[in-house]
């Protein structure tokens, strides 16, 4: 396999077993973030809820349209938060950026008190290999 890998990218033997160990490195850094799934409270400051309008406009197109809708209101809705100071939909854009970030932030002190993330992410790891260990299901 590694001379196929070598063949195909053109490289030495020795750069190939760099990837791989770069990869093995990389797969556990990410089993290690897997395991906090923590979520973390967010500043409530001009630039993140002008993000978030422009995540909460998305959502709501996503919902309504599909992903082109989506994509659409996601830029206008951030696009209005940003330049639209006195106008209407300016402040419609930033009043429901506001409350959806402190949705999420009083949903992370939830989170912190009850491990409500972790404790789902064992249930679904547990449901999962009860599923995988059934003789009729392929795994």
């Amino acid at each position: 396999s590694q001379r196929a890998a070598k063949w195909a990218l053109g490289t030495s033997t020795s750069d190939v077993s760099a990837v791989a160990e770069e990869t093995e490195k990389t797969s556990a850094s990410i089993s290690e973030t897997r395991s906090s799934l923590a979520l973390v409270p967010v500043a409530v400051t001009e630039n993140n809820i002008e993000f978030a309008s422009g995540v909460v406009g998305g959502l709501v197109g996503l919902s309504i349209g599909g992903p082109i809708l989506g994509a659409v209101t996601a830029a206008l809705a951030n696009y209005s938060a940003k330049t639209d100071e006195n106008g209407r939909a300016g402040e419609i854009a930033r009043a429901a950026a506001r409350t959806a970030v402190e949705v999420y932030n009083y949903l992370a002190e939830l989170d912190a008190k009850f491990e409500i993330a972790e404790n789902g992410r064992r249930t679904l790891e547990s449901a999962v290999g009860w599923v995988k260990a059934r003789e009729n299901v392929d795994a």
